[in-house]
């Protein structure tokens, strides 16, 4: 990437331009950065200061995909955090929401958590809404999440099952997979029934997919410390 050599001349720089002109400029960065191999936090960041900071709302969601899975929630957070203002109102608003609450509740943050997760509810009636089913199966699965850790299992039960129901409506069997290894788990720790079909299920639905068979796989073994019986790993 380019960066200035000195700080103190990029500052001066920088405040040797009006506001149009430094919008106009980070708006030509951003552009250019988002057509390059380069960090989406970088065109993002550009873009969001430019004269149309709707744009940067793509890339803020790549950026904080790419550091959950790096393990930075902190950077997921801060560029989701910037996103949410742009978002708001617009047909983007419930992508943002939905990925914060991914974040928070991978944060163990209690209190955001429950508060993104009614307002991204909220959001699902509006007609601009893409892919309305996807939209209810994620926010139940991160709903189902909430409720497990509320230690209501019956409720995170039904609130998997239902993420379940939708991704499996999509033919999205690794989507599938999470959710049904997720209802297990509620089952077999809330006492609520036999949990080892619904593992089984996860596992065999998740196929050739390494990371839902992993989770699937553990989910099962799981299951079969609270059955008391050995686990077959299929």
């Amino acid at each position: 990437s380019f960066a200035f050599r000195c700080t103190l001349l990029r500052d001066v720089a920088y405040a040797g331009l009006t506001e149009p002109q430094r919008r106009d400029i980070h708006g030509r960065i951003g552009a250019w950065i988002s057509r390059s191999p380069i960090d989406a936090a970088e065109a993002a960041h550009h873009l969001s200061l430019g004269p149309h900071p709707e744009r940067a709302i793509g890339f803020w969601l790549a950026a904080a995909r790419s550091a959950v899975a790096d393990g930075d929630l902190a950077a997921a957070r801060a560029g989701l955090d910037r996103a949410l203002p742009v978002a708001l109102g617009g047909p983007d608003e419930f992508a943002v929401r939905l990925e914060r609450l991914g974040v928070f509740v991978r944060c163990s943050d209690v209190p955001a958590t429950r508060g993104e997760a009614e307002a991204a509810a909220a959001l699902l009636g509006r007609p601009d809404l893409p892919d309305t089913v996807r939209a209810r199966a994620e926010l139940s699965y991160w709903l189902g999440a909430i409720d497990q850790w509320e230690g209501l299992y019956a409720e995170s039960r039904a609130a998997f099952a239902a993420a379940a129901a939708g991704f499996e409506s999509l033919g999205d069997r690794g989507a599938f997979s999470r959710a049904r290894a997720m209802e297990a788990v509620q089952v077999c720790t809330g006492r609520l029934g036999d949990a080892r079909g619904l593992a089984d299920e996860a596992i065999l639905a998740a196929g050739t997919d390494l990371p839902a068979r992993a989770r699937a796989l553990h989910t099962r073994y799981y299951v079969a410390g609270y059955a008391d019986k050995p686990a077959v790993a299929s």
